[in-house]
């Protein structure tokens, strides 16, 4: 759950910075000092969210100089530089760990380039269609129009279709390269937009407005309502309840969890703020139980063990590493949490 607010975060300031591109260019690229203040704060909130970010508004940032490069507004695209720069600035004074953690950290920039980057491509495009209730050939051919849409438009539109179209599909071949798994989460971000190029696209057919506004209504409806009878919610946790649950009744007991402690663990801080004690452990870390004081006085414990890391294999080496020598299966474990529970007692 803590995963999925940070991506909404970010999911609502990539919206938030691309609103405020837009508002200059409709305001014929006027950067009044209220457009400054706006893009400094989304862009340093933006930015200290998920660096994912930085990628996004660096295109739309591209798009934007090059726009007020050919409307030779030059006094605005000063202002609207020194805005940017301030952000960064802020930024890294906040959090200047950031550098760091983008250029050498595990997770940094460039440390899971994928050797098919052509293959992640089309899975990431595939995968944010999907999403959208809809098959891969019959959406692929909606960004097809939006596209066309850019050189059929009168000028003005073309700018805004600009920066709405080309950096979001250059932001999902950027990401494709980049992230570390092909999931949906990296892209999240941008999946308002899509749903914006998708009703760019079905509104831009006709020449007479009026039609374009009814084909773009009828669509939303279709979209939205045939994803809401054929796709199952993301991200619930409908399970996890059940986690609380038991948290709640042992409060009083210490949790051992052994699982993907890096990041994964977040998803089960709720119920670890129940229990007396939590030790997160890797499997390969189960001698950390040998002569543990913490259990060395306790007649129970409960313990928690990742699906992937073979519960019962790492429940007996828990059992032989602690001395106790009974236990009971609590909870087998729920979709997108995926740890099993068992009550250890002696």
């Amino acid at each position: 759950m803590m995963f999925m607010r940070m991506y909404m975060m970010l999911t609502f300031f990539s919206t938030a910075f691309l609103y405020i591109n837009l508002a200059i260019v409709k305001d014929d690229f006027k950067v009044t000092k209220k457009k400054q203040f706006a893009l400094i704060g989304i862009s340093v909130l933006g930015f200290l969210t998920q660096y994912f970010f930085f990628f996004f508004s660096a295109l739309i940032f591209i798009i934007m100089i090059t726009l007020f490069i050919k409307h030779k507004e030059y006094k605005e695209m000063k202002k609207y530089i020194r805005s940017i720069v301030i952000a960064g600035i802020v930024g890294l004074l906040l959090f200047p760990f950031s550098v760091d953690h983008m250029l050498r950290s595990d997770r940094r920039v460039g440390s899971f380039e994928s050797e098919n980057y052509f293959g992640r491509v089309l899975t990431y495009f595939n995968m944010i269609l999907q999403y959208f209730g809809s098959m891969w050939d019959k959406m692929i051919a909606l960004f097809a129009i939006a596209l066309i849409a850019i050189l059929l438009k009168k000028s003005e539109d073309r700018k805004l279709m600009a920066i709405i179209i080309l950096p979001t599909i250059i932001y999902i071949m950027i990401v494709a390269k980049l992230a570390e798994f092909i999931d949906l989460r990296y892209v999240m971000n941008i999946l308002p937009i899509v749903a914006m190029m998708i009703i760019i696209a079905v509104g831009s057919i006709f020449e007479n407005q009026k039609y374009n506004y009814i084909i773009a209504a009828i669509t939303l409806v279709i979209l939205v309502g045939y994803g809401l009878v054929t796709e199952e919610p993301l991200y619930l946790y409908k399970g996890y309840n059940k986690y609380i649950e038991i948290s709640e009744k042992y409060k009083e007991d210490d949790f051992v969890y052994v699982g993907y402690a890096f990041f994964n663990h977040l998803q089960s801080m709720p119920e670890f703020m129940n229990y007396k004690k939590t030790l997160m452990l890797y499997e390969d870390q189960l001698d950390a139980l040998i002569n543990n004081e913490e259990l060395s006085d306790k007649s129970e414990f409960i313990l928690s063990v990742n699906e992937s890391m073979e519960p019962e294999e790492t429940l007996n080496k828990v059992l032989n590493n602690t001395g106790f020598t009974n236990y009971e299966l609590i909870y087998e474990g729920c979709e997108e949490i995926e740890q099993v529970i068992y009550r250890v007692y002696r």
